[in-house]
């Protein structure tokens, strides 16, 4: 395994990829992986690489962004240069960047080439996407018949990371083992907020696993807390108003022309709002309200906190 590597790719999956079997093979604790974002200065990262791990033996560096090695030569790569003559044996050095090519006439290039590792851009063939759904299928105890994984490349298009994203939906949203087509066609891949809805739904339903899971997904993806506390404000005030408008014996279309939002919408906020007393609407409403208001005050832990109003609030 050689102590020095430069990946560059268009695909940042791709790239996470070739990190995670380079990990696996030099079997590197996490605690012994540093990650830098090169920032043009080079003398920390040479300085880590230098310095003895005090949590084992081997110690891997990943520098992402590596600018390095498209940029002028006027930049300051000398501790870069130098290291590379007499590297410590017992670093191993990642450098990622994203691009499809890279100048390798450059000094720098030649010299990595040379003491080290490149995997360098290659097209991906449609076998290769087809198998790497299929080893996440696989890893997830999950089936798909062969047709319908190229529906779903098709619908949800050739980026690794995208693909991953949609699997994952896919995988929180159906409980059975084996991916059905009406599965894939429920996903949108256009809308990033049809798919919060989803989330929106799933709590104001008291599905709690579903809603706990859809949670943690966009989270996970860096969704604001924020965003989501108010989204669930207005779903649960148009199931709070529409409640009160069909006690008063309004049907669906009435309710629909006094709050301006369509009929179908209505329908399901008539159908969720048997889940709820009047009460219990207006003390979810006050509480999202106290919850946005401390998490803008840094009162409370924003991702903490909404979870355990979904917990609280998303079971019968």
């Amino acid at each position: 395994m050689s102590n020095i590597t430069l990946i560059y790719h268009l695909d940042q999956e791709f790239i996470n990829n070739k990190i995670n079997e380079i990990k696996e093979n030099l079997k590197i604790e996490d605690i012994s992986i540093i990650k830098y974002t090169y920032d043009n200065n080079m003398d920390s990262i040479i300085e880590d690489a230098n310095t003895k791990n005090l949590f084992g033996d081997k110690k891997l560096i990943i520098v992402e962004n590596s600018t390095f090695i498209n940029e002028s030569d006027k930049l300051d790569i000398s501790p870069l240069e130098t290291y590379l003559d007499n590297f410590n044996k017992d670093t191993y050095l990642i450098f990622t960047l994203i691009s499809e090519s890279v100048d390798t006439r450059r000094k720098i290039f030649k010299k990595i080439k040379e003491v080290g590792n490149i995997i360098a851009y290659e097209k991906i063939d449609n076998k290769f996407f087809i198998n790497y759904i299929s080893d996440i299928l696989k890893q997830n105890n999950k089936k798909m018949e062969p047709r319908l994984i190229e529906e779903f490349l098709n619908k949800v298009g050739y980026d690794l990371g995208n693909i991953k994203n949609e699997l994952e939906k896919l995988f929180i949203l159906t409980n059975n083992e084996k991916i059905e087509e009406e599965d894939i066609k429920s996903i949108n891949t256009n809308n990033k907020e049809e798919s919060l809805f989803s989330l929106i739904d799933s709590i104001v339903n008291k599905e709690i696993s579903k809603s706990i899971k859809l949670y943690r997904y966009f989270i996970g993806k860096n969704e604001e807390v924020i965003k989501i506390i108010a989204m669930l404000a207005n779903k649960y005030r148009l199931i709070y108003q529409t409640k009160l408008l069909y006690q008063e014996g309004k049907n669906k279309y009435d309710i629909s022309k006094i709050l301006g939002v369509h009929s179908y919408a209505i329908s399901l906020a008539i159908t969720t709002s048997f889940k709820y007393t009047d009460s219990e609407l207006i003390r979810i409403l006050k509480e999202l309200y106290n919850l946005d208001l401390d998490i803008k005050i840094g009162k409370v832990n924003d991702k903490f906190a909404l979870e355990m109003f979904i917990l609280k609030n998303s079971k019968d």
